[in-house]
């Protein structure tokens, strides 16, 4: 009984250790990836969801509800990925243990692209249901799929784009820049990309004026394929320690 009671303690032991190095693991991941930036982002969903209320409260019209929820899960949950995405590897004080170790690189980097997705699609999805209950009409044929999409095609290409910059650039910030410029010409620019018909393909922020066209669907297709080749190519660079090991040495 005497050993049962000492296996049983050791065992607490072991575990609660296992759950502190999780916790201790957790808190350096976030701290690399900028942590006040989530409050922020969270803050920036939070300020949304209050100003979309006040403007059904006052009557304001329908229409401008409309374009900022599309506003919000659109082209700025793109600028929100472009602010997280650069600083998911390239911050990494600790990257040259990272690259030595067994595991290698990949799995810090998937690690942290869960811990990323995760703290962006709570945020989004707490405001799209909001808005949704508030009376909100995203497209005439609603479905719960092209609200996924609308969410999650322009932060999957601007996570891409910008964490690929960065490795480019051998900048987190950099490559948070880059990928939030491409979001903001073509904001600045929508009247060139909605007249042309190949522009209007690769336009990101296309459900804010043309939710319902008939290119929606093969648009958000090709976006999500542009966003996998980025991927592949940072797949492709994480494999090449020399181009990672510049990276950490020039911040």
């Amino acid at each position: 009984m005497i050993a049962d009671k000492i296996r049983t303690g050791e065992t607490h032991k072991q575990s609660r250790a296992g759950v502190r190095d999780l916790l201790l693991l957790a808190r350096y991941h976030l701290r690399v990836m900028q942590w006040p930036v989530w409050l922020l982002i969270a803050f920036c969903f939070l300020v949304a969801g209050a100003i979309l209320w006040l403007m059904r409260q006052i009557h304001y019209p329908v229409m401008y509800q409309q374009e900022l929820s599309r506003f919000i899960l659109e082209p700025g949950a793109g600028l929100i990925a472009c602010m997280v995405g650069g600083a998911l590897l390239v911050n990494d004080p600790a990257l040259e243990l990272l690259l030595v170790a067994h595991q290698g690189i990949r799995p810090t980097f998937m690690l942290r692209v869960s811990i990323a997705w995760l703290m962006l699609g709570v945020p989004a999805a707490l405001f799209a249901l909001w808005s949704l209950r508030l009376g909100t009409n995203y497209f005439h044929s609603f479905s719960w799929w092209r609200m996924f999409c609308l969410w999650f095609i322009p932060t999957w290409l601007c996570t891409q784009l910008s964490f690929f910059a960065a490795l480019l650039t051998r900048q987190a910030m950099m490559g948070g820049v880059i990928g939030g410029s491409l979001i903001l010409l073509e904001l600045f620019m929508k009247d060139l990309f909605l007249q042309q018909t190949l522009l209007r393909w690769l336009f990101v922020p296309l459900s804010l004026w043309l939710p319902n066209t008939s290119i929606w669907g093969a648009s958000r297709a090709l976006l999500f394929c542009l966003g996998t080749l980025l991927l592949a190519g940072s797949w492709w660079w994480m494999e090449h320690e020399e181009r990672l090991l510049g990276a950490l040495t020039s911040q």
